[in-house]
């Protein structure tokens, strides 16, 4: 199922709890209330101790460097989904990372979710925000993740669906 949640000599054990029940993602804002400064927060991130995944977010730095590309864009979900400030289900290929299914070389590099209260898309952060609405039994939680229970791309000539039990059907649009 991945590599495990970050935990090291340079978190402290009650980070390291939390880091376990967050995908591994220790947020800035939690580990000054733990007791750390901005200048160890540095310092370790210099050291290679910590691995800053997005702004504000961190990582075991050990952990980081064994994970694949898939497991680094979950740790991501993870850190995006801690700090959005609106609801949201993660979507699109994001959705797949988080579902453990293929990706077939997709670019991971954007996190992308689906909110109800936005009126158009837009790309913010490395985060590709996508208007809808998604109703809740469509839903289901991964991880602590919301995540739709399809997933899918769209072309001018077919589209194709993802169900979170792997199956994968090709539809002509």
């Amino acid at each position: 199922m991945g590599v495990a949640p970050a935990r090291s000599a340079a978190m402290d054990a009650r980070l390291a709890t939390l880091a376990a029940t967050q995908g591994g993602i220790i947020l800035r804002r939690q580990a000054l209330a733990a007791g750390s400064s901005d200048q160890e927060i540095n310092a370790l991130c210099r050291s290679g101790a910590w691995v800053r995944v997005r702004r504000g977010a961190y990582t075991d730095g050990q952990l980081w460097r064994m994970m694949t590309l898939e497991e680094r864009h979950r740790a991501t979900v993870h850190a995006v989904v801690l700090v959005l400030d609106k609801p949201a289900v993660v979507s699109h290929i994001s959705a797949c990372v988080m579902l453990n299914l293929p990706t077939w070389n997709f670019d991971l590099s954007l996190v992308h979710v689906t909110r109800a209260d936005l009126h158009s898309p837009r790309i913010e952060g490395g985060v590709h925000h996508h208007a809808g609405a998604l109703a809740s039994d469509d839903v289901v939680g991964v991880y602590g993740i919301e995540v739709p229970l399809r997933t899918g791309r769209r072309s001018t000539s077919r589209s194709w669906v993802v169900s979170s039990e792997g199956w994968l059907s090709l539809m002509p649009r």
